[in-house]
């Protein structure tokens, strides 16, 4: 006789309702986070961030062409795009590492675990967010319940 368990995965349908939830807390913590970036560069670099986001070289009636709000606007959009990618590799790592559970986890009574059952490595988590990334990792769902970051990792989602 065998000692496995078989784990069973979350549904497709709590999975979405995950991702809905964790995007929302991710938005949260990233409009912290740039927040945060924004006021530093302003009050460290006297960073103008009000006419960088309009990102446009201004041409002065003399015919001198001013770039800093168009320097200015590649910064913002850069600051932009980082701050979102360190809050979605800071919001899953942490929490799924720690607690096994995201915001979205918590409201569908889910956790993250090795494909063995046990509570997945920081190594696992980390490659599991890394993979999230994977521009195509959305539609494996359409297949499988288990994600491209799931199989990628050998972590699942199962109920609590």
């Amino acid at each position: 006789m065998s000692n496995k368990i078989k784990l069973i995965s979350l549904s497709r349908r709590l999975r979405f309702i995950n991702f809905i939830i964790d995007f929302i807390g991710i938005y949260f913590l990233w409009g912290n986070i740039c927040y945060f970036t924004f006021f530093c560069f302003e009050k460290i670099f006297g960073f103008d961030f009000q006419n960088a986001q309009r990102g446009k070289a201004e041409v002065f009636p003399n015919g001198e062409i001013n770039y800093e709000d168009y320097v200015n606007g590649i910064i913002f959009h850069i600051i932009l795009a980082s701050t979102f990618l360190i809050s979605i590799l800071t919001y899953y790592s942490i929490l799924e590492f720690y607690f096994q559970k995201t915001l979205g986890k918590i409201v569908t009574r889910s956790k993250v675990v090795a494909e063995n059952g046990e509570k997945a490595t920081f190594r696992k988590i980390i490659l599991r967010t890394i993979c999230r990334f994977i521009p195509i990792d959305w539609v494996s769902f359409i297949f499988s319940r288990n994600g491209m970051h799931d199989k990628l990792s050998k972590t699942k989602v199962i109920s609590d």
